[in-house]
Order: structure tokens, then C-alpha cells, then sequence
């Protein structure tokens, strides 16, 4: 499991040092969002664990979907 992973991807101004502090985030525009997710899966994470300090319900469901076949 891969934990703590922030999710933003309207990119909002205040997420820019988040983005500086996580290793691995989803910080990005959704496209990117698919490619690190992908990427995540290839290196044999089953399951990521993320959140959203915006409470932002909608980006953590677009981000489940991303990982839909």
C-alpha cells in the first residue's frame, strides 16, 4: 500500500508546497494524475491511500475511476 498521497487536480496556488513534500502526489492535471497512477501500479502497489486537504470529494472519486480498466 502506498500511503499519505495528496490529490489536487484543479492545481490550486496553495497545493504548490504540498507538491514540494510528497514524494509521490497527485498534484497535477488529470492526465498527468493517470500517467503517475499507472506508473504506481507498475511498481507493484496494489492499493494508494490518498486524500484531499480541500475535502475535494469529486477529485478523489475522478482519481478511483482513473484506475478503472
Amino acid at each position: 500500500m502506498l500511503a499519505n498521497c495528496s490529490v489536487d487536480l484543479a492545481e490550486r496556488p496553495e497545493s504548490a508546497e504540498l507538491a514540494k513534500l510528497a514524494s509521490v502526489n497527485f498534484i497535477c492535471p488529470p492526465d498527468e494524475a493517470r500517467r503517475r497512477i499507472k506508473r504506481v501500479e507498475e511498481m507493484g502497489f496494489e492499493e494508494i491511500l490518498i486524500g484531499s486537504q480541500f475535502g475535494a470529494i469529486d477529485e478523489l472519486e475522478r482519481v478511483r475511476d482513473f484506475l478503472k480498466p
